[in-house]
């Protein structure tokens, strides 16, 4: 069993065309956020938690509400 460590998120990135796939599928875009531990252990220096975005591919049952945040989300990123 590990013992809790905690990590700080040192940056997040995108990858136009998901960098991984899913069943062979490559979706819009993949998010990929990178945490970092206070200190190394057994090896491991960080932690990456990926998120994939597609347009035509979504569950269906998202809520309008969610959509707003999503949207809000990518409304507010500077992608020049």
């Amino acid at each position: 069993m590990y013992e809790k460590s905690e990590f700080k998120v040192a940056q997040f990135h995108f990858h136009a065309l998901s960098e991984h796939t899913i069943d062979g599928v490559r979706f819009d875009l993949e998010m990929h956020s990178v945490h970092l531990p206070d200190e190394t252990k057994d090896g491991y220096f960080a932690g990456v938690m990926g998120l994939i975005f597609d347009t035509h591919r979504y569950d269906p049952n998202i809520t309008k509400a969610e959509i707003r945040i999503i949207d809000k989300f990518f409304d507010s990123l500077q992608w020049d």
